[in-house]
């Protein structure tokens, strides 16, 4: 009976590992493809910040490998010198931002945006 017990549990725990493995692999898959976008599909603005090339779609911030753009989260402390389209103007603990796809802009004296976490 206890060989029986031993067996059983053995088994669960394979199979539990077996799931979570293939859903690991799954969410990999869609992940990376999401991630993504091809070079011709949409219009950049191009943004360097500490060295770094950014590309702002859709006021989504991205960087560039091959002929792909890559998801990336937009970097505190960049200045532009524009809203990216959809940016709305919302009022936080008193400060005004713009907010675009849940990146916060603050207008700086000189007429630019600086991100800001609030």
């Amino acid at each position: 009976m206890t060989y029986l017990k031993t067996l059983c549990v053995a088994f669960i725990g394979l199979f539990g590992l077996h799931i979570a493995q293939a859903q690991d692999q799954a969410s990999a898959n869609t992940t990376d493809h999401k991630k993504t976008i091809k070079v011709t599909e949409k219009k950049e603005k191009i943004v360097v910040h500490k060295g770094v090339t950014y590309y702002v779609i859709d006021g989504m911030w991205h960087t560039k490998m091959k002929n792909r753009y890559i998801l990336k989260t937009a970097p505190d402390g960049a200045k532009i010198d524009f809203i990216p389209d959809g940016g709305k103007l919302v009022t936080l603990a008193g400060k005004k931002y713009y907010k675009c796809r849940g990146v916060f802009y603050k207008r700086l004296k000189d007429g630019t945006y600086e991100i800001e976490r609030p």
